[in-house]
């Protein structure tokens, strides 16, 4: 819808504030839009009203548990909130939706990394380059990733 549209340019314009009345009116109308409900929690955490986000986010899984961009989203606002085994389980949830992904391979091997298990986030950041030997940040990450394991006591 038109609305859908505006809202959706609004948060991508960093006027996350004035999308969120747009993204109130398309799911007055539409509630169970999967798609809308990860939208309006997209503009919600660049908010970083991510308490928010994580609770619109929830609701879209209970209408559609299989949607592989709400997985992406939680991730992320799980990542910013520093729920580093939250993120963890919604990118490996993302992988089993999408195993061709190599971009969910490449945030998981992130947030390991984060989380110091090296040799897992080498192994994720190694099926990312595998998966798509052009991908930007995957061959720097296992580079540095393999470059962090190898300087370890």
């Amino acid at each position: 819808s038109l609305e859908h549209d505006l809202a959706v340019a609004l948060s991508r314009s960093g006027q996350a504030d004035k999308a969120l009345v747009h993204f109130q009116k398309v799911l007055e109308h539409d509630p169970q839009d999967v798609g809308h409900l990860n939208d309006y929690a997209i503009a919600l955490a660049r908010l970083k009203q991510f308490d928010q986000a994580a609770t619109i986010l929830k609701r879209a899984l209970a209408i559609d548990d299989n949607d592989p961009n709400v997985y992406d989203t939680l991730a992320r606002v799980a990542t910013a909130q520093g729920k580093l085994d939250d993120a963890r389980r919604y990118r490996r949830r993302l992988i089993a939706l999408l195993p061709g992904d190599a971009n969910a391979y490449n945030e998981l091997g992130i947030i390991l990394a984060r989380q110091e298990q090296l040799p897992e986030a080498i192994a994720q950041f190694s099926q990312a380059v595998a998966i798509d030997p052009s991908h930007q940040g995957a061959g720097e990450n296992l580079r540095q990733a393999r470059e962090m394991l190898a300087n370890q006591p």
